[in-house]
């Protein structure tokens, strides 16, 4: 597993499970800067609950594809912390929704997979593609 595999992961966990929340994606890419390896750039979501799923999401995405846990103190990441920037206005418990985006990571490994190798190959995927690998992932389980 090499850092572009793992980063490739992460940025498709924070879409696929935006996309899932029915939160809007204007893209999701991978950069070639060695401080910044990627973003997905989405829709704000009014709830902050929502917000902090689609952020740890891409941790939890990259952990599952590396097999190393998600160490939240030492992570030192900016998804760290806009998570702990977001934690006063949730409605439940930073482990609530971890537990529940976990799950959701689980439920969508595929989706996220699909994402992440698209990713490996063209860098960027916009919104509408985005949804279509999604679709295909689910069509694909179902066939």
């Amino acid at each position: 597993m090499n850092a572009w595999e793992a980063a490739c992961h992460h940025e498709a966990g924070h879409a696929v499970i935006a996309r899932v929340l029915g939160v809007p994606v204007r893209c999701v890419e991978i950069a070639a800067a060695p401080d910044d390896l990627g973003s997905c750039i989405h829709t704000i979501p009014a709830a902050a609950d929502l917000d902090i799923m689609i952020t740890m999401a891409g941790p939890l995405a990259e952990s599952r594809c590396t097999g190393q846990p998600v160490d939240w103190i030492d992570w030192g990441h900016r998804d760290d912390a806009t998570i702990r920037e977001l934690l006063p206005r949730a409605e439940r418990s930073r482990e609530a929704l971890e537990i529940e985006t976990a799950a959701m990571i689980d439920e969508h490994w595929r989706a996220i997979g699909f994402i992440a190798d698209e990713l490996l190959t063209i860098r960027r995927i916009d919104g509408e593609y985005l949804d279509e690998l999604i679709a295909a992932a689910r069509d694909d389980f179902d066939a």
